[in-house]
């Protein structure tokens, strides 16, 4: 199975704050976020360059800009080096796609990717 194959979704971009406020729309739309060199990270069940999903149900712009402020200022603020994201702009269908790509990416690494808050922390 191959994680985060969606071909609605756009082309990469380095997570910058030009590119954000170029590329995100203003509206509902789905983000994958992933390190810039590729280089995976190692996941309990394999290894993926993927660290983040989102879905913004009001503008994909501002909610890149809010969650990843640390980033923007200083790319690799968070410890996996500068990122690129890339989005799927729209409402439900975007949505969907985001929650499969998820879910997915769960069941084939054994947990949400590493910058997603980690459940076990809150027990």
């Amino acid at each position: 199975m191959t994680v985060g194959v969606d071909p609605a979704f756009g082309p990469w971009w380095p997570l910058s704050d030009e590119a954000v406020r170029r590329e995100a729309p203003d509206a509902p739309g789905a983000v994958q976020l992933r390190r810039a060199d590729g280089k995976p990270v190692v996941y309990p069940r394999g290894r993926s360059a993927m660290v983040f999903y989102l879905y913004a149900a009001r503008s994909t712009r501002e909610a890149l800009l809010r969650l990843f402020r640390d980033e923007l200022l200083e790319p690799g603020a968070r410890g996996e080096g500068p990122l690129v994201f890339r989005v799927r702009a729209g409402g439900d269908d975007a949505r969907a796609s985001i929650e499969q790509l998820f879910g997915s990416f769960v069941a084939e690494f054994g947990r949400a990717p590493i910058l997603h808050p980690d459940d076990d922390d809150d027990e």
